[in-house]
């Protein structure tokens, strides 16, 4: 991999550059906020620069935060594509009213939104990661399992396509 993204939330960009830093010798930039758009680094020695975008970096770390915010989206979309996209947290991508399933239309979150219509097509990989132990309902491992495109044997299911569902929540909505 040659451009690789990290988006975690901005509590976390610190410790991931660290990380990747001490145990890896990885000289990612992390995106600093601010009205001048700049990147600090960290390793082999410590010194912010001035960015043409957040994403022009080959190694970067941008906060789910500033990815999210609708401003960076057309930077976004005419970054080159990332041979990798790893988003920290990802949990919090879950939609907003899991309670129902299938049998109602999904409220996804921004970040969600902005996993599916930028940061997927913009990437040959996109990663989730999560420490945090979730109580999920299967509907939002599902949605979360699309976002990768990947989703194995199951992808030709027709069980497991959202028209199946919503058929499904049609049939038992006339029903009740």
């Amino acid at each position: 991999a040659q451009r690789v993204l990290i988006a975690p939330p901005a509590s976390l960009t610190r410790q991931w550059q660290r990380e990747l830093a001490s145990k890896f010798l990885l000289s990612f930039s992390r995106a600093v906020s601010g009205a001048v758009v700049r990147h600090e680094i960290i390793h082999p020695v410590k010194e912010t620069v001035p960015a043409v975008s957040l994403f022009s970096p080959d190694l970067c770390i941008v906060s789910t935060g500033l990815v999210s915010r609708p401003a960076r989206q057309a930077q976004l979309k005419g970054a080159t594509p990332f041979d990798i996209v790893l988003v920290d947290e990802a949990h919090y991508a879950r939609r907003k009213n899991p309670g129902k399933g299938a049998r109602t239309s999904p409220q996804f979150g921004n970040l969600y939104r902005v996993m599916q219509d930028t940061l997927r097509p913009k990437t040959a990989c996109l990663w989730m990661a999560t420490a945090t132990p979730m109580q999920l309902d299967w509907i939002e491992v599902f949605d979360l399992l699309a976002l990768t495109d990947r989703v194995g044997g199951f992808q030709f299911d027709p069980s497991m396509t959202w028209a199946y569902y919503q058929a499904l929540g049609n049939l038992v909505r006339n029903n009740d």
